[in-house]
């Protein structure tokens, strides 16, 4: 008998021991946040306080600031609670978790006021909590803005204000990779029902090239935002708003090509290309108008609907990032998002734009931004390449429509649209071969290019001009990467340059595609051993979605 008591108090120890460890790691990781940070033992909670201003709604999605905990707006159940916030917290006048869930005459009702959990369970406030006569007007919550332990209604849409924000030690979960990556940002927006990392580019760009900037991440593919619930909708509005003078961002929701109904055939469009299909009068039964212009097939999102637009709209770019979307980075795939000037990651290639007005020698010097990779002036030998680098670096940065490239005159004694060659680096070069990338009347004999709106064109190398590096990958061309997450690929049959049966490996496969200098992408099938060359990859730039047909039991490869 005295055996077993003793295993008892032993086992009685090691749980409180193992119950203080855990709560200390839980108060270190909360005051490590800063002065503005309180660990409220009563409640192993965790109380941050967000001096950034935002409005109610803004708010409830910004508790971000512990990863591996589900954060909410705070909740000072007691009026000690209240005193802590305004001496310790300092926090006076800022938003709490607790707002009016009746109809707007009712606001007076205490009965009708809640504390709002994030898996949505709600708890009365107690009528101890509140200042004087309050509630009496708006329906969401602020601490006291004096020392009398009380709180005190407003309208939710006030003036922006601080907030608290509360960090149960009881939400503790396993963390992802990509979850403490987003956390980490102060402007990334983690979206926990998706499990999904948002991150806004406030630059202005059409729909077919905003798509192609969400590598903010490396190792997960971006894909532009899905907004599948109107909980969805209104937290990432709240998100977008927060931003200095708030625009329109893009969607990944599109509309297939030639319906007659505004609200027919709407999609989500995946990152390899699929199409998920969209049930708009599901999501938003009374939206009656914004989404009435067949031939207008992006959509993007403002306020609480969705709206139609061109491929020449211009609108903010939204990338939304899912863990189940992961796949190997390179180097410089993650040098490259390290970048702060502006840059992209494309087909094995890093180009940066590089803002200094500089003479075209003292460019081809400077591609220095990436450590442990020979840079050069980029080059652009087809039409995508030159529209890409205009439509993506160029423009929307708002600098000088013209920048230097990396093409020469070596051979100045032919006729004067002759002689033309690529700088490829290492004393390599490549010859001129499509002359359609050039504006009317060049090349003209000019020894030097610029890129001068999307067109080349030939000058004097002593201009001054802004330029564009690339930075390549080692292997680029040689190597082909499977598509993460996907099964049953697609076939383009107009983009198919040849077709190889009974080829036994994709390897085999890949080495056809590599003496293809045309083709950047393969699919194939195990089963039937069919071996397809195509000319796109699974950016699909310039692909609509009526091209694309089911190829069952085919992978796609992308060359890199």
């Amino acid at each position: 008998m005295m055996l077993e008591y003793s295993a008892y108090i032993i086992l009685l120890i090691q749980i409180v021991l193992i119950h203080e460890s855990t709560a200390s790691l839980f108060s270190d990781e909360c005051l490590r946040h800063g002065l503005k940070s309180y660990y409220d033992p009563t409640t192993d909670s965790c109380w941050i306080v967000e001096t950034t201003p935002f409005t109610y709604d803004q708010a409830k999605s910004h508790c971000n600031h512990m990863p591996g905990y589900d954060g909410h707006l705070a909740f000072p159940k007691t009026l000690n609670h209240s005193w802590i916030l305004y001496t310790k917290l300092g926090a006076p006048d800022s938003w709490i978790g607790l707002q009016h869930f009746g109809s707007s005459t009712t606001v007076s009702n205490k009965s009708e006021w809640y504390w709002t959990y994030p898996d949505g369970r709600k708890e009365i406030a107690a009528d101890a909590l509140w200042k004087g006569s309050y509630p009496t007007t708006g329906e969401c919550a602020m601490s006291s803005g004096n020392n009398v332990n009380s709180l005190y209604s407003t309208a939710c849409t006030a003036i922006p204000a601080k907030f608290i924000c509360q960090y149960d030690s009881s939400t503790a979960h396993h963390e992802t990779t990509l979850e403490h990556k987003c956390k980490q940002q102060n402007q990334w927006f983690w979206w926990n029902d998706d499990k999904s990392c948002l991150l806004l580019d406030t630059l202005m760009r059409y729909p077919l090239y905003a798509q192609l900037m969400c590598t903010h991440i490396p190792g997960y593919r971006g894909h532009l935002v899905f907004i599948k619930t109107i909980e969805k909708m209104n937290a990432l509005n709240a998100f977008r708003n927060a931003a200095v003078s708030p625009y329109y961002f893009w969607t990944g929701l599109n509309r297939d090509k030639n319906m007659t109904s505004g609200k027919a055939g709407l999609f989500w469009r995946r990152f390899d290309g699929y199409k998920e299909g969209f049930n708009l009068n599901a999501f938003l039964p009374g939206q009656t108008s914004h989404l009435d212009t067949p031939g207008a097939d992006n959509m993007f999102s403002w306020t609480d609907y969705f709206e139609d637009w061109y491929d020449a709209g211009w609108a903010w770019t939204l990338c939304e990032y899912e863990e189940t979307l992961r796949y190997a980075p390179t180097l410089l795939d993650i040098q490259c998002a390290s970048l702060s000037l502006p840059h992209l990651y494309y087909q094995g290639s890093c180009y940066v734009r590089q803002e200094s007005s500089v003479t075209y020698d003292v460019a081809k010097k400077f591609c220095t931004h990436i450590d442990g990779f020979n840079g050069r002036l980029a080059v652009l030998h087809n039409s995508e390449l030159v529209r890409l680098m205009y439509f993506t670096l160029t423009l929307p940065t708002g600098g000088a429509d013209s920048t230097h490239v990396g093409l020469e005159r070596l051979n100045t004694t032919g006729a004067a649209d002759t002689g033309y060659y690529w700088i490829l680096g290492n004393g390599q070069t490549l010859p001129v071969t499509d002359f359609t990338p050039f504006y009317p009347g060049h090349p003209n004999g000019k020894i030097c290019t610029i890129l001068s709106n999307y067109y080349l064109t030939t000058y004097e190398c002593t201009y001054q001009r802004p330029f564009i590096c690339e930075y390549v990958e080692p292997t680029k061309g040689t190597h082909f990467r499977i598509n993460a997450n996907t099964a049953n690929m697609k076939a383009i049959p107009q983009f198919i340059l040849k077709v190889y049966d009974d080829l036994t490996l994709q390897e085999s496969c890949g080495y056809q595609c590599t003496k293809e200098p045309d083709c950047r992408s393969i699919v194939y099938n195990e089963k039937t051993r069919n071996c397809l060359l195509q000319s796109v990859d699974s950016n699909m730039l310039y692909v609509k979605s009526a091209n694309i047909v089911s190829a069952p039991g085919y992978t796609w490869y992308d060359r890199y």
